[in-house]
């Protein structure tokens, strides 16, 4: 492996706007990952290996839209069920 791959700072996090780019992360990171019988200490960073490119699109995503801050609307513009 060439260079050491590792998770972003705001990992686990998945902002709704991010919803598309962390599930197929997060699917692709726990098939990957998944631990054969025995054991494998190397089983994460080859997961994180596998899923390299789907890495890449969520950590863009988390370091675009994590940081947000939100600021609570009037009364009259929220939405009521």
């Amino acid at each position: 492996m060439s260079s050491e791959l590792r998770l972003p700072d705001g990992f686990p996090m998945a902002p709704k706007r991010c919803r598309r780019a962390s599930q197929a992360f997060f699917d692709c990171f726990s098939e990957k990952g998944k631990q054969p019988e025995g054991g494998n200490q190397h089983a994460g960073r080859e997961a994180l290996e596998a899923c390299k490119a789907l890495l890449d699109n969520y950590s863009k995503c988390l370091d675009k839209h994590a940081k947000l801050e939100f600021h609570r609307v009037q009364e009259e513009y929220r939405l009521r069920n």
